[in-house]
Order: C-alpha cells, then sequence, then structure tokens
C-alpha cells in the first residue's frame, strides 16, 4: 500500500497546477502519431506545459483517412502517461478532427536505408545495388520526421535478396513494407572464353580471370584458374559466363568411350587386354567395358587411372 501511495505521489506531481487545454476543431498534421500540443493550445506553468505537450496519442492517424479524438480520448492519453487528469481545465471544442499530410517515399530514400543496412551487417564489402522497382508501389509517409528500419531476410550475400523495411514516426509502427533488390559485388572471378560443353576438360586456354560480378545467384564462385584446372564441367557454360565450384568436378579415373587397360585375374591365370569403357569410372566403382574376347560388354572393377580387373572369372 506504501508502495502504491509513493507511485500515486511520483505521478500526480507530474503536473502540479492547473493547466487549461483548448482543443482546436481541427488540424491537419505531418506525423502518424499526434502530440497533445498538435491537438490543442495549453496554458499553464512551463514544466507542467512541457509534461502534456509530449503526450502521444495511441492510435495512428491513416493517410488519407481523418480520425476524430474527443476530450475523453486525450483524459486517457494523459493518464497511461502517468500525468494527473485533475489538473485538467477543458476549453474549446469537445472533438478534434484530425488529418495528415503525407509524401511520397522516394526509391533513394529506400536505397540509402539498405545501403547502410548492408554496410553494418557486410563490413568490408562494398556492394552496387538496384531495387526491383515493380516490388515498390506508391507507399506514402509522414511529412513529418520518420525512419526507416531494414531487416534483411538472408543472411549472406545474394545477387537477388529482399528484406521487411518498417517505417516508424514519433517512435511507433506506421507501416511495413517488403522490397525486392540485386546487389552488384564486384571482383575478380574465372570466367569461361568460349561456350563449352559439359564434359570439357578445363586447361589455360578455355578459361580467363576477369573483373566481374562475383554475385552470380548459382554459387560460390572460382576466383583463380588454380581452383578449376585439370577438373571438367559438369554443365554446358557459355562464353563470359562466371564458372562456380558446383560447375566443375574432378576427372574420373576411367572416361567414357576412352581406352583402358584390364586384366583377368583367376585360377591362377592373369590376361592382360585393351577395352573401351562405356561409362565413366571413379577408383572402386564397376563399369560396363567391352572386351576384344567378349561380345557382350563386361562388368570392370576400377582400380586406377586407365585401368580395371576383373576377378573370379566375373
Amino acid at each position: 500500500m506504501f508502495r502504491l501511495l509513493a507511485l500515486l505521489v511520483l505521478f500526480t506531481s507530474k503536473v502540479t497546477a492547473m493547466v487549461a487545454i483548448e482543443l482546436r476543431p481541427s488540424v491537419n498534421i505531418d506525423a502518424a502519431y499526434p502530440h497533445l500540443d498538435d491537438l490543442a493550445v495549453l496554458t499553464g506553468p512551463d514544466k507542467d506545459v512541457r509534461n502534456l505537450s509530449r503526450v502521444v496519442s495511441n492510435r495512428p492517424v491513416l493517410i488519407g483517412h481523418t480520425v476524430k479524438y474527443f476530450r475523453e480520448d486525450v483524459e486517457k492519453w494523459v493518464l497511461e502517461a502517468g500525468l494527473n487528469v485533475g489538473s485538467l481545465q477543458w476549453h474549446g471544442a469537445r472533438r478534434i478532427s484530425v488529418s495528415r499530410r503525407s509524401n511520397v517515399l522516394s526509391k533513394r530514400d529506400i536505397e540509402q536505408a539498405l545501403e547502410q543496412k548492408l554496410a553494418q551487417s557486410f563490413k568490408g564489402k562494398s556492394v552496387g545495388l538496384s531495387l526491383v522497382t515493380d516490388s515498390v508501389g506508391l507507399v506514402q509517409v509522414p511529412r513529418g520526421p520518420y525512419s526507416l528500419l531494414v531487416k534483411l531476410e538472408q543472411r549472406q550475400l545474394e545477387k537477388s535478396m529482399s528484406a521487411l523495411v518498417s517505417i516508424v514516426s514519433n517512435g511507433r509502427l506506421v507501416k511495413k513494407i517488403r522490397v525486392n533488390f540485386r546487389l552488384k559485388l564486384e571482383g575478380m572471378a574465372v570466367v569461361a572464353t568460349d561456350d563449352l560443353p559439359s564434359h570439357t576438360l578445363l586447361t589455360p586456354n578455355v578459361l580467363s580471370t576477369e573483373k566481374v560480378n562475383t554475385l552470380s545467384g548459382r554459387g560460390k564462385v572460382a576466383v583463380s584458374q588454380g581452383e578449376l584446372l585439370g577438373k571438367r564441367l559438369i554443365r554446358p557454360v557459355t562464353k563470359g559466363q562466371v564458372i562456380v565450384k558446383s560447375d566443375v568436378e574432378s576427372v574420373p579415373e576411367v572416361i567414357k568411350s576412352e581406352t583402358l587397360s584390364v586384366v583377368f585375374i583367376g585360377n591362377g591365370v592373369s590376361i592382360k587386354m585393351r577395352g573401351v569403357a562405356l561409362e565413366d569410372g571413379r577408383v572402386g566403382e564397376t563399369i560396363m567395358v567391352t572386351l576384344p574376347t567378349s561380345d557382350t560388354p563386361m562388368p570392370v572393377i576400377v582400380v586406377g587411372k586407365e585401368r580395371g580387373q576383373i576377378q573370379n572369372g566375373a
């Protein structure tokens, strides 16, 4: 009980003398959430007027709408702020009509907010940014002060990204919008010098290192030719296309349509012959091989580069 009385004394002491409030009949404001001094003329001791002028409405004035506030609404805000309603002396209108002026959120404002967020989240990386313009329509914002709070929806830099942008006025949320945008991160990467089909063996003749957008949208790019030389493509790439690491694989020990040495071991006999692989094979895998001693393809175990083995008469 003593603590409750102490709190009441604390709150009621914020307005110590009678303050006159004269509601205006109507106002046209900039902010989404009006302060009390936007809506009324306050008269009284300076300290008490300052306390009351900071009181903010608890519901926004939407753009294109008119809101009517009554004296009872204002008293509720004052109570929620911990001030003494009994010290108020009412004059003027019993209600006020409030409408709101607005501006259109510009594309550049959104881009700047995104650039700042990207700089904070990915320090040391300078990216170029372009909005997907059709993802942001005409968004109206307060003419008064407001801020844009950005939450990225991806944890790493990607070619195409999105973000939730909160429009905040007077510390309160006005609206949330989702924006899509594309990034460009320049750096050195390996590109194809010509159109290359799948299974192309990568050599210096077919590769070039150039300054490009390293956010390929397909995976982690190769930044040096050494990461790719001696490997082969698992899918075709076009001239000038950035080659990513998922585009390549190590060359198997046996390559389809190429010859290999096959050793037959069984019953104390070892026979060596040449065959043609009907499919790729890596060490330990079994592939089908055509042999001069058989009318039908034979299963052969790959044991090394261009080497296979048949055991136990298989």
